[in-house]
């Protein structure tokens, strides 16, 4: 079986093995070589957080003009809704919609109808495997487990780093990616899915990039952390409760721009008001109880 080298990550199945990646990502940059618009439309929970996160700190750190979009838990829920995406084709040529979508066939259509490109990087279970449409991409690898079941536990940040992966081979890009496993770690574990060869790379070496606290947000966050060293248990106990909190209390965009802001000003800032909404989600939980 064939494995990419990519320092330290040797171990990762090689892209190619991943049933549509390829096709997916030329497209990607194809529309990033032509200087297109691109917004990431997330989602409110730790795994679509750190997913949109991750994109948009890639595709800013390559030079792309690049937006987000979180839905209100509140006022939208869950996925995708037709009000956001007419917003979205106002200032995008293309959508990637990270930990959902695979099911939001009328919403994915509409996009469409508005002239967007549209991308979809899901781990959900798909309704109907057989539904197709030509012009929107689908990258899920459960549309896929009876041809190539390696990739299956990925969460969708995973998806989207091994997007990653082939776009910087694709475009023969000057860029280490084992900086953003930081965000890899904290989603792949906070979504709780089965450590398999692939999420126990990701883990172990994202551990070791959110012990280095290079990233502001996330070294702002783990001084609320009463830890000398974080592991698995801090990131399923600590990190990514203070992020869903965000999203199930207030606004899941100010965990998002915790861990894309370089400022550290702003990591602390956004930080203390995570630790004050997980407070607060605590009480909610013990007044429940």
């Amino acid at each position: 079986m064939k494995t990419v080298y990519t320092h330290s990550l040797h171990r990762l199945l090689d892209p190619q093995l991943f049933i549509n990646l390829e096709n997916v990502s030329y497209r990607i940059a194809r529309l990033i070589k032509e200087g297109k618009r691109i917004a990431i439309y997330g989602d409110y929970d730790a795994d679509g957080i750190t997913s949109t996160a991750l994109l948009v700190n890639f595709l800013r750190d390559i030079g792309v003009r690049v937006k987000y979009y979180i839905p209100s838990r509140f006022f939208e829920g869950y996925g995708l809704n037709k009000n956001a995406i007419k917003k979205i084709s106002e200032v995008a040529d293309a959508l990637i919609v990270v930990d959902s979508g695979t099911n939001a066939h009328s919403e994915l259509l509409f996009a469409k109808q508005l002239g967007i490109e549209v991308f979809v990087l899901d781990h959900h279970e798909p309704v109907n495997s057989e539904w197709k449409t030509d012009g929107i991409h689908i990258l899920n690898p459960k549309l896929y487990t009876d041809i190539n079941p390696f990739f299956k536990h990925l969460a969708s940040v995973g998806i989207s780093f091994y997007i990653l992966i082939m776009l910087r081979r694709i475009l023969n890009l000057e860029i280490k990616l084992k900086p953003y496993l930081d965000i890899v770690a904290i989603g792949t574990v906070a979504d709780v899915v089965p450590l398999s060869l692939i999420n126990r790379i990701f883990v172990k070496k994202g551990i070791e990039e959110i012990n280095k606290k290079r990233r502001p947000g996330i070294k702002a966050l783990l001084e609320h952390i009463s830890t000398s060293s974080v592991s698995s248990f801090e990131i399923g106990f600590n990190i990514a409760p203070r992020l869903n909190a965000a999203g199930r209390l207030d606004d899941a965009k100010k965990a998002v721009k915790l861990l894309i802001t370089q400022d550290e000003r702003v990591g602390r800032v956004i930080s203390s008001e995570l630790e004050f909404l997980n407070k607060k989600r605590q009480k909610l939980t013990e007044l429940r109880i």
